[in-house]
């Protein structure tokens, strides 16, 4: 057993502290101030935040951060839940904006608006407020960031999604509706730098991702594709199978019913 006399070096240490449970590492901050840090990094690698309602004590939170901020860098993967009620859209804007640049280590970040499927329970881009869609926007180009996930937003711009392909390995979109009128600005990479796609229930990314413009090549890097199969985007769907064809290893069908007819003419 560890104790407050135990010298063991770091690289004994932390093997030991990968197979022990958040109750066992909260114990060792107890039991040695040279375990805490340690501890802390294991505790603290993934981390939810959600704003469940407008009179949720925003500043209460901002306190919290500010007094333990290097708590923040031990964070590899977080979750962001918003609210999508109007009174809690600058309240927490400003505090995802204020304490996101301080995630200097992030590997996987996953942005959840509403996760219903009609157009009222999806939360617009632009009530995320500026300051937090610039927040963001730098979080995916960090060198650390290997995974970006967005569900449940309306008038996505094409340049985040954009952005995204050509930064980040990992691509999720869920309850997704891009924004068509800006598809046409977007300065386009010739290769992406994303191996993997799951795209569920989304609208306008087929001809975002794969204009017309674009070459054979364009895909050549993807080679996971976990995709929704309905008869409302299957046409979408093979596309996306077909341009990918050449490389995929790894073909993930999500279905909600089978129709039999939908499977046919998919690329051998």
């Amino acid at each position: 057993m560890l104790s407050h006399r135990s010298h063991l070096p770091q690289e004994l240490i932390e093997p030991i502290f990968d197979d022990l449970d958040v109750k066992s590492l909260c114990a060792c901050t107890l039991l040695s101030s040279s375990l805490v840090a340690p501890s802390q990094r294991l505790i603290f690698r993934s981390l939810v935040i959600r704003i469940p309602h407008p009179d949720f004590p925003v500043s209460v939170a901002e306190a919290l951060f500010a007094g333990a901020s290097h708590i923040l860098r031990y964070v590899r993967d977080l979750t962001v839940h918003l609210n999508s009620e109007a009174e809690s859209f600058v309240p927490q804007s400003n505090l995802l904006a204020s304490i996101l640049p301080s995630f200097h280590h992030l590997e996987c970040l996953s942005i959840k608006g509403p996760l219903g499927t009609s157009e009222l329970e999806f939360l617009g881009w632009d009530d995320t407020m500026l300051p937090l869609q610039s927040a963001i926007h730098n979080l995916t180009t960090s060198t650390n960031l290997w995974t970006l996930d967005l569900h449940g937003f309306i008038d996505v711009p094409p340049s985040l999604i954009i952005l995204a392909l050509s930064s980040d390995t990992k691509l999720g979109l869920r309850n997704i509706k891009a924004d068509p009128s800006a598809s046409h600005v977007c300065d386009r990479p010739a290769t992406l730098r994303t191996e993997q796609i799951t795209l569920r229930n989304v609208q306008g990314i087929a001809e975002l991702i794969l204009p017309d413009t674009c070459t054979r090549e364009h895909l050549d890097n993807i080679r996971w594709l976990a995709i929704g199969m309905d008869p409302y985007t299957h046409v979408e769907s093979r596309r996306f199978i077909a341009a990918t064809a050449n490389t995929l290893r790894h073909l993930e069908l999500r279905c909600k019913y089978l129709f039999p007819s939908l499977l046919v003419s998919f690329p051998n």
